[in-house]
């Protein structure tokens, strides 16, 4: 499980959007998300393999398509 720091304006994540790797997907879902307040960004939380949960690791976030 990993915690995302989203890139985003304007909108956050719902649910079940597809996380992404190299344009391909990596693993399950997001299972939750929105504006976190205390650093003021969109953060969201899924599971991917262990292989890309390293700190540091780029990874996209489908949303709205």
């Amino acid at each position: 499980m990993v915690t995302l720091t989203l890139e985003l304006e304007g909108i956050d994540v719902s649910n079940d959007e597809a996380i992404l790797h190299e344009g391909a997907a990596v693993g399950y879902y997001i299972l939750s998300g929105g504006f976190a307040h205390h650093v003021v960004r969109s953060m969201a939380v899924g599971y991917v393999p262990a292989a890309l949960g390293a700190d540091g690791q780029r990874l996209e976030v489908e949303i709205l398509g």
